[in-house]
């Protein structure tokens, strides 16, 4: 039983990395996100994550969310749960979180649905599958573009103990809130969150310029690095100190909104093909001992796993 659990727990981290891997190569593009590194623009960035008087009438009906937007995600997540597999999973609650479930919503705002399930107990198997599902729902976000009234859908998993990490959550099958967000009274310094933001995007210019300079000596989790200290900032700065309406939320979704997030992505998985497959076209390099690249195959890494 023991040998099994091992082998089982093996296969799905093996699992896991191809998704991860394929999921990284296949999202990348010839051309890369160009951050926006003057000052001008990057004003603009922090004035479009300032906090609204309402919630966003696109979605809501005053407090109420629009019972076509109700009816349309509720559909998504039935797909979303029908079609990667959650046979024999329990789901508890299927919720609408995020900053458009609160006052900080803005052109670039996703629409957030989770599918809270069942996850006690805890367990590092348990643990694995929720990453396994949620890099799987990475790739079915992307390969289907749904749109709510022009905003991003994006759907995943998590145990339904998780905090929600929003000011809002709604409960899209109980059509109420669960956590009704409060408008804050309090106005966010815009000049320090620019300050932060100006600070941050040099520091990716920095690590741009370095890599190109010295691509063969450079290290590429130096990206990751890079992306990991401004989810630190967020949360050191935003919400443990002054919750979702705080500087280093602002700041990072300034940050996110203008592209430095997923450039440092990119940037990272182009520096790792050109170490690791310098004379290749810098396609993946999730290939198995006889060289067949699965992630060009249609070989699915989840067909036919019975655990």
């Amino acid at each position: 039983m023991k040998i099994y659990r091992v082998i089982s727990l093996i296969s799905l981290i093996a699992l896991l990395l191809l998704v991860t891997g394929c999921a990284t190569t296949e999202s990348q593009s010839d051309s890369l996100p160009t951050p926006l590194a003057d000052q001008a623009r990057l004003q603009t960035l922090v004035e479009g994550v300032q906090l609204n008087d309402t919630l966003n009438p696109k979605l809501w009906q005053g407090d109420k969310l629009d019972p076509a937007v109700r009816e349309r995600l509720l559909a998504m997540a039935e797909l979303f749960i029908k079609d990667v597999g959650f046979d024999g999973v329990d789901v508890k609650e299927i919720t609408f979180a995020g900053s458009n479930v609160g006052y900080l919503y803005h052109d670039k705002s996703d629409v957030d649905v989770h599918i809270s399930v069942d996850g006690s107990p805890i367990t590092d198997d348990l643990k694995l599958l929720f990453r396994l599902f949620n890099s799987e729902s990475d790739d079915w976000n992307g390969d289907f573009d749904f749109r709510m009234r022009g905003y991003e859908v994006e759907l995943f998993m998590l145990d339904h103990r998780s905090p929600a990490g929003s000011a809002g959550v709604y409960s899209l099958g109980k059509d109420r809130w669960i956590t009704k967000p409060e408008k804050p009274t309090n106005r966010v310094d815009s000049a320090e969150v620019l300050t932060d933001v100006t600070r941050f995007a040099a520091e990716f210019e920095v690590l741009r310029a370095n890599f190109n300079t010295s691509p063969d000596t450079f290290d590429c989790h130096e990206f990751k690095s890079y992306r990991r200290m401004l989810k630190d900032y967020r949360a050191k700065q935003g919400f443990q100190r002054s919750g979702e309406y705080s500087v280093g939320n602002l700041g990072f979704k300034a940050l996110r909104n203008g592209g430095y997030l997923d450039a440092a992505k990119s940037e990272q998985a182009r520096c790792l093909a050109m170490k690791y497959n310098p004379a290749g076209n810098h396609e993946s390099s999730a290939k198995t001992g006889n060289g067949v690249n699965w992630c060009r195959s249609g070989f699915s890494p989840t067909a036919g796993v019975t655990g």
